[in-house]
């Protein structure tokens, strides 16, 4: 029998029905284990393809973050740095360019010293500030951690000739690396070249010969303290108002009965007592004499050895040496003598203990 038009309505309506019932119970029903197995295969798969793109961006998030602090401590030490160079006014000493562990010490226009180094120990870029014990470990502050190299290269006036004499140091071109802990930002490298501020006067001296450690005790060996002084080049010196000074005392340099000039290729001798040196000691007579303004040269030199520096009329560095009880001469009555004068003159392989039959050759030339 066919439908009349009444019955169609109530035929639809039942189909709606029926399929809303089946919808329903399927989703009450959910999924079947198998269906769950295959969503959690492929949700397995997407993640798997996607996960190494989040760990290489995290990576790289990560080592931007690490290089951004480890360029912005590093670049902190290095402008403190340049900025004390540029305004220092000569250098005191200064470590070789191929020395990792850097370490420079300047002089301002009145003298004091102050310094910077890679401490060896921790690698921390330290500072030493005027007024403090050089060269002992409390008076070192840090400026930047995990630096892992300071260099230095020092330049005469000509700014293309490297050059290890303190007194032809104009310029100075540093280079610090530094990295973080785990080493995830790999290292960050800094370079930059700083000019010293005084105006710069070349002189051809050199600290040559030191007895610092006498067979002498007490009040008696630092009068019988001296220094010699050599001009290597080929015009006298006039060293009136020149200073020698010690890591914990400076003093006037004075003519002991003669003439302040040094002539070329000509030797003086620093003393604090000169009665007694020359009664005590062998001294060449065509050396010049000279003494200082007290009873001692700077607080008297250390034993174990310190900073020696010679400073011009104007409180520039000629030259300084740091030497050590190491290098020879340690009570015996032996001096040490340098080795070149255009060598290193903090450099322990140029210095050795005198050969000379009585220890000694103050006035004359070397016998290392």
């Amino acid at each position: 029998m066919l439908a009349t038009s009444d019955q169609r309505p109530a035929t639809d309506a039942v189909r709606s029905t029926q399929y809303a019932v089946r919808c329903t119970l399927y989703a009450v029903r959910g999924f079947s284990i198998l269906e769950s197995i295959l969503v959690v295969v492929l949700l397995a798969l997407i993640v798997t393809a996607i996960s190494p793109f989040f760990g290489t961006a995290f990576r790289v998030w990560q080592r931007a973050d690490r290089q951004s602090e480890v360029m912005e401590r590093a670049r902190s030490g290095m402008d403190r740095l340049l900025k004390t160079i540029r305004q220092a006014g000569s250098v005191s000493s200064v470590t070789g360019s191929a020395d990792v562990n850097g370490s420079i010490q300047l002089l301002d226009a009145y003298g004091s010293t102050f310094g910077f180094r890679r401490s060896t120990g921790s690698g921390d870029l330290e500072y030493d500030p005027p007024g403090s014990p050089t060269g002992t470990e409390g008076s070192y502050s840090t400026l930047a951690d995990r630096v892992d190299s300071l260099t230095f290269t020092c330049y005469d006036v000509s700014g293309t000739t490297t050059t290890t004499t303190v007194a032809d140091i104009r310029s100075i071109h540093v280079v610090l690396s530094a990295s973080d802990e785990e080493d995830v930002a790999g290292s960050v490298r800094l370079t930059a070249r700083a000019t010293l501020r005084k105006d710069f006067v070349s002189y051809e001296l050199v600290i040559n010969e030191i007895n610092y450690n006498s067979t002498y005790s007490g009040a008696d060996e630092r009068e019988n303290e001296w220094i010699e002084i050599y001009n290597y080049g080929s015009t006298a010196v006039d060293v009136s108002g020149w200073e020698i000074s010690d890591d914990a005392q400076t003093d006037s340099v004075l003519a002991a009965g003669g003439t302040t000039i040094i002539p070329a290729g000509g030797f003086a001798i620093i003393t604090a007592d000169p009665t007694d040196v020359y009664t005590n000691y062998s001294v060449d007579a065509g050396a010049i004499r000279l003494e200082v303004d007290d009873n001692s040269i700077g607080n008297g030199l250390n034993d174990n050895g310190e900073t020696i520096t010679l400073l011009d009329d104007t409180g520039s560095a000629v030259d300084a040496v740091t030497y050590s009880d190491t290098w020879g001469g340690d009570g015996d009555g032996d001096t040490v003598e340098r080795r070149s004068a255009t060598g290193g003159s903090s450099d322990a392989t140029n210095w050795e203990e005198s050969s000379e039959t009585g220890g000694i050759t103050a006035g004359s030339a070397n016998s290392v």
